[in-house]
């Protein structure tokens, strides 16, 4: 019978190999299969064992394996007219039983194995060498020794295999200990449609009560309910079993699954399997045998008459096939059954052979396939274009695209199992991606925080809390009041600060919020959040699903909001939502809907009435001078009472009820970051914060200006009126050691509004949030109203934490990486807590509110040591290059490797191991036939990109030393010179043999160009280019530099002439007659500040800062900027230019450019103006603007260096040539008095300003 199955696999091995070679090869004489392998190679031998693999990094393309055995058999085979070599029986006469049997063996792993190597060459196309290609072959051929059923003991003389390369297969590797038995029970006469016994329902008791009123029992306040039937998904009763042992989704895998010897449980529905790892020595005596945990199970549903289906149960057996998945215990393997598979393969040949093809049995096909792959997510990536786009479509011929897909498909079924017994790596790595190139680090061990986490997960269960994703903040505690905290317009999550440091049970936090900086930070800080998105768009579905995902676990709902403008005109607007998300909860939840509205303080009267017609009550108004050092008053309307305890107070002021809390504010000092000091007096407070916003000119409702102080005002116009005028004044800032003032840093504003300490990551989104520690007090009442106990008045109630920073913001690398049985162990630890829906690694467990977050969780990479491999520009994907540098050694091959990536596109792609994106499915091929030619299997983690230690060198620069020492302009102009020369020396037959014959070549050059009349930038970018391209030929051109020069005197420069200041304010003048404040603008400060035309056109709104009578613009890397590295600037001084700059940049965008319309439009209007003034016959252009600027400096105040240093001239030498030979030019530009009156006239507009 052994021997039939192994016919059976070979023969369909062959047929695919035949159709496979003809699809790719288009060879005519494709029906005979000893040709097409005779083709192959000359040698079929494979290649010979002395071979040295290429330093260990050969992996794909494979070399062609041996498969002598397979050509042997194939000449002994029928070949009938349909082209497909068919089993001929006659053949065991020829060459007998026994050898026949070994014969067969042989070919069909041969067969298989020579089908995958050619597959997978053919899915890495483009790859270059990576890892060593021995390794590669021997677990293909242990996978295909397992596919054929029969491992071979194949004997071996100094070397050589006997029978010449016949049986040229290798042995498998020593087997691993232990083997896996399974038992299982299947239930007899199991019900899921009709209504079970009466004898069940002690067993089908779900585990929380529910209120009576919803079941019909308004009697009883709770009430346990029964299931009548079997439910889809059900979980038979524990009967006694260590609950620490069952195997579930929702829980870590039990440490039985992982641990030599261990065992575990598991129920679904109506079966029941109990497998056990025992030792390889003892496994045998022990099958048929009923385990103890399996005989404690059947003790227990024998009492109440739960029958078990003799047929289908499993005693202690080492091969089963469970649940449609074949369980091998001895081989340590999980695939489909390999009939299935088998059924799989020859229905493609049957399928190929048809004319045409149905969508519906296409579908079927690739239905089974899909079965097939599931084990190995890899294989996936082989079914692209396969599928059919409708099901209603004719029958169809199959495409050849098609059909090569099919075939691959097929030709790797031996691959497509999990291999149990595969090891975790001790190495992980991880990568990234940016707009400069890629980067890639890998680990070197564990960190003080790692080693920590793997002594407590070794000693004890799996803890949450070692796996919370980076940068969250501790969740809740497990005891108080249940909550669902339900934040609209939730900004930075003030709510959920205040709430998590209550003794409240927080099942739940639901967000509303559509600013993506605040989404970003409350998803870092608080992941598993529940993102309502906008408020408009909150629908009855939307809560009903919220109530539907929390259940009946909660005993209240938080409401909050605060008002999302300071314009309360709309006000009305965003209370009706309010208020109807708030009936929407009401409806939805069994459960106390409590809300919490914010408002702003003071309100006019009738924004006041708005408020409190709307939510039908007096607001509380809180101020938080009284638990910080900062004043921050606001109305909160809240739908419980408030109780003043201690030396509180509560004040009726007619609009509003006032609650003066007791004086519990933290020493003045302790808020102070670094050195500095608030030497403020006594009873000064600092005002209320809000987020810094650059502005160009005083806002128009500005508050305090009356009351500011002049040296207040100053500083308020220096830092561009960013925050209110009363930031300013000295007691409201901070002393240095030095004696000099500074404002206030976001981490004290964060720290005065009882947020933890770097909670905000470094944004400016603290402005419109809550104080935490004045919400904490108000909470603390609604946590009396539950639980009869009031917190604060305990010592360390108002105590605060530090936000964990991200990785990047304080890195720490090695020098090498290196696996350790360490990160191995850690690995394995976090696989078992870890979503097991494909190789998804997502770490939620940390998090309290829901098991499947998105976005997904970051794992903490502070965990692991890392090194950095290498930062790489744009020549391969960066996250495949990661696997790429992994299989470069044999040690990493066959391992079950993690790697981090910031992507969650590519966790999700590699995960699934398919892509419907044409862009990425070319990479991902490529990934998935490395990872299965080295048997890898790819668990992908999620990592925040503030924790990808690969970020940083990913953002190195991507180009070398010496290509960044001219830009690239500059260097398609030494290539078009040199090209220049190189083609006169072509067309002279002149040849350089020594590197100083260039100079005598070179002067030639300049000769014929000089005589031709070319210009002399192109002999100047020629010796240039000279020189780049070839740094030997440096101090050699002498005599070619020396002729340049004299060509230079020869035909010396047309310069521009300069501009005079009256023709400036008469064309500025004009501008802004025409209403262009831009171009006005454009042209007085390029005069002033002696601007390059490409400067000007470059600047951006943003660029310029403005101060009282003068305006700094940021030219970042100018032309002589570049030569030094630094970003140069400039100041503005004259004060209609700094007039006209403010109107140009008033109310627009810091990005936009100044020049609204472009550079095109500023030289069209340039012309125009000159025109006007009667001027174009003139050599004009606007570098005459620059030229005007320097001459009219110098002319005014005689001094060089001034006149130089404004000009940012690198050479004083070239400069003074310039300026001299500008003044002598200024003559020449003398105006007429209809020009001077015009301009006169003109530059009166620019008073208007």
């Amino acid at each position: 019978m052994a021997n039939v199955v192994t016919q059976n696999r070979l023969q369909l091995g062959l047929s695919l190999l035949q159709l496979l070679v003809a699809s790719v090869g288009q060879h005519h004489s494709w029906r005979d299969v000893s040709k097409i392998l005779e083709r192959c190679t000359r040698d079929c031998k494979g290649p010979p064992l002395c071979m040295t693999f290429g330093r260990q990094r050969d992996l794909l393309p494979l070399p062609l394996p041996a498969f002598g055995a397979t050509l042997k058999l194939a000449r002994m085979l029928k070949c009938p007219a349909s082209g497909l070599v068919l089993w001929n029986p006659s053949i065991t006469k020829q060459v007998g039983r026994q050898q026949l049997k070994k014969l067969s063996h042989a070919a069909c792993v041969q067969t298989w194995r020579l089908l995958g190597v050619m597959i997978l060459n053919a899915e890495a196309t483009g790859w270059e060498r990576l890892a060593p290609a021995r390794e590669a072959l021997e677990f293909l051929g242990r996978q295909c020794e397992w596919w054929s059923r029969r491992a071979l003991e194949v004997f071996h003389v100094r070397g050589e295999p006997v029978l010449n390369g016949v049986f040229a297969v290798e042995k498998s590797g020593t087997p691993s200990p232990g083997v896996l038995l399974w038992s299982g029970d299947d239930q007899k006469g199991a019900f899921y449609a009709w209504r079970l016994p009466g004898a069940w329902r002690g067993l089908m008791t779900f585990k929380m009560p529910v209120p009576g009123e919803i079941v019909g029992r308004p009697d009883v306040e709770t009430i346990y309910v029964a299931a009548a039937v079997i439910p889809m998904g059900w979980r038979l009763a524990k009967c006694g079993l260590d609950p620490a042992g069952e195997w579930r989704r929702d829980r870590p895998v039990p440490k039985g699954a992982v641990e030599q010897g261990g065992t575990w449980y598991q129920y679904y529905l109506d079966n029941f399997d109990c497998p056990e790892k025992v030792s390889r020595h003892t496994w045998k005596s022990m099958v048929g045998t009923l385990s103890p945990v399996h005989a404690k199970q059947r003790a227990a549903y024998d009492p109440v008459g739960v029958g078990i289906s003799r047929k289908k149960e499993h005693i202690r057996e080492p091969c089963v096939t469970r649940m449609g998945a074949e369980i091998d215990g001895v081989e340590g393997r999980l695939s489909a059954p390999t009939e299935k598979m088998l059924e799989v393969g020859w229905l493609t040949i049957w399928m190929l052979a048809k004319p045409v093809v149905s969508p519906r049995m296409l579908m079927v096909l690739l239905g089974r396939f899909t079965r097939c792959f599931e084990f190995r997510r890899p294989l996936m990536g082989l079914l692209n274009v396969s599928w059919p786009k409708s099901m209603w479509c004719r029958p169809r011929k199959l495409t050849s695209g098609k059909a090569e897909e099919l075939l691959k498909a097929a030709g790797l079924l031996p691959l497509a199992c999990a291999l149990l017994r595969t090891p975790v790596s001790g190495l992980v790595t991880c990568s990234d991606a940016s707009t400069l190139g890629g980067g890639m680090c890998a680990s070197s061990g564990l960190t003080a925080w790692g080693e920590q986490c793997l002594n407590e997960l070794s000693w004890g269960g799996v803890d949450g809390e070692f796996f919370r994703p980076q940068g969250s903040i501790g969740g809740s505690i497990n005891t108080g009041p249940r909550v669902l905290v339900v934040s609209l317009f939730d900004g930075v999550g003030s709510i959920m600060c205040a709430a998590t440091r209550l003794p409240l049970m927080v099942r739940g936090y639901a967000s509303s919020e559509i600013d993506k900086d605040c989404m970003r930070l409350t998803r870092t800080r608080w992941p598993g959040i529940i993102e309502l998105g906008d408020i408009r768009k909150i629908t009855t579905k939307v809560i009903d699903q919220l109530a539907g995902s929390i259940g009946y676990r909660l005993d209240l709902v938080l409401l909050s909001a605060g008002c999302p403008t300071s314009d309360y005109e709309q006000a009305d607007i965003w209370l009706k939502e309010i208020k109807r998300v708030e009936f929407l909860s009401r409806q939805a939840f069994s459960v106390p809907v409590e809300s919490l509205i914010e408002a702003m303080f003071p309100l006019s009267r009738e924004s006041l009435d708005v408020f409190n017609h709307a939510l039908q009550h007096k607001p509380l108004l809180v101020d938080a001078k009284h638990l910080s050092w900062m004043r921050r008053p606001r109305l909160f309307w809240l739908t419980w009472a408030v109780t003043a305890v201690g030396d509180e107070t509560l004040h009726d002021s007619g609009d509003c009820l006032e609650w003066r809390l007791g004086g519990t504010r933290e020493h003045k000092q302790s808020w102070v970051d670094g050195e500095g000091q608030w030497l403020s007096q006594d009873g000064i407070l600092l005002p209320d914060y809000s987020s810094p916003t650059p502005r160009r000119s005083i806002p128009r409702a500005a508050s305090g200006l009356d009351e500011a102080s002049e040296l207040a005002k100053a500083r308020w116009a220096a830092d561009s009126y960013k925050l209110p005028v009363k930031h300013y004044e000295s007691e409201h800032m901070i002393t240095n050691a030095d004696g000099s003032l500074r404002l206030l840093k976001l981490v004290e504003w964060e720290k005065l509004m009882g947020f933890d300490d770097h909670y905000n990551q470094g944004g400016q989104l603290l402005g419109g949030a809550f104080n935490v520690f004045v919400v904490m007090v108000i909470l603390d009442e609604l946590f009396f109203s539950y639980a009869g106990s009031r917190n604060r008045l305990k010592s360390d109630f108002f105590s605060r934490g530090v936000a964990p920073k991200s990785w990047t913001q304080r890195p720490s690398f090695v020098k090498q990486s290196e696996p350790t049985k360490e990160v191995s162990n850690l690995v394995s630890h976090s696989l078992r807590v870890a979503e097991r829906g494909g190789t998804d690694v997502r770490l939620d467990v940390g998090v309290p509110f829901r098991a499947k977050a998105w976005p997904r969780s970051g794992v903490q990479s502070s965990l692991f040591q890392w090194a950095i491999i290498h930062g790489y520009s744009w020549a391969h994907p960066a996250h495949i290059n990661s696997v790429k540098w992994r299989v470069r050694r044999a040690s990493n091959c066959c391992h079950r490797a993690l790697v981090l990536i910031d992507s969650q596109v590519v966790c999700a792609i590699i995960a699934k191991g398919r892509t419907s994106s044409g862009k990425l499915r070319r990479s991902l091929q490529s990934l998935n036939a490395v990872c299965l030619a080295a048997g890898l299997y790819l668990t992908v983690a999620y990592v925040d990109t503030g924790n990808n230690p690969a970020d940083i060198p990913s953002r190195w620069p991507n180009l070398t030393l010496r290509e960044q020492q001219v830009s690239p302009a500059m260097s398609q102009r030494y290539s078009h010179a040199v090209l220049a020369f190189l083609t006169f020396m072509a067309d002279s037959s002149l040849v350089i043999q020594r590197i100083s014959q260039f100079d005598d070549a070179a002067c030639a050059w300049l000769e014929f160009l000089y005589a031709d009349g070319q210009r002399k930038g192109l002999a100047s970018d020629g010796l240039a280019g000279i020189q780049h391209f070839l740094p030997r030929c440096i101090g050699r051109l002498r005599q070619s530099w020396k002729l340049l020069k004299v060509w230079q005197k020869v035909e010396p420069p047309m310069r521009v002439l300069p501009m005079s200041p009256l023709i400036l304010l008469g064309m500025a003048g004009l501008a802004a007659r025409l209403c262009m404040p831009d171009v006005s603008a454009g042209l007085l400060i390029c005069f002033d500040g002696m601007l390059r035309s490409g400067e000007l056109y470059t600047l951006a709104v943003g660029d310029v800062t403005f101060y009282r009578q003068h305006a700094v613009l940021r030219l970042g890397l100018t032309k002589s900027g570049k030569r030094t590295g630094k970003e140069e600037m400039v100041v503005i001084n004259s004060v209609v230019a700094v007039n006209w700059l403010r109107v140009a940049c008033r109310n627009r965008p810091f990005r936009e450019p100044l020049l609204r319309k472009g550079a095109d439009h500023f030289r069209k209007c340039f012309k125009l103006f000159l025109c006007a003034f009667s001027l174009e016959g003139l050599l004009l252009n606007v570098y005459s603007l620059r030229r005007g600027g320097a001459t009219w400096d110098f002319l005014s105040h005689q001094s060089m260096e001034r006149t130089l240093l404004r000009g940012r001239w690198s050479s004083t030498s070239s400069a003074r040539v310039y300026l001299q030979d500008a003044t002598v030019m200024v003559a020449h530009l003398r105006l007429n008095n209809d020009q001077v009156c015009l301009a006169t006239t003109a530059a009166q507009i620019l008073q208007t300003a």
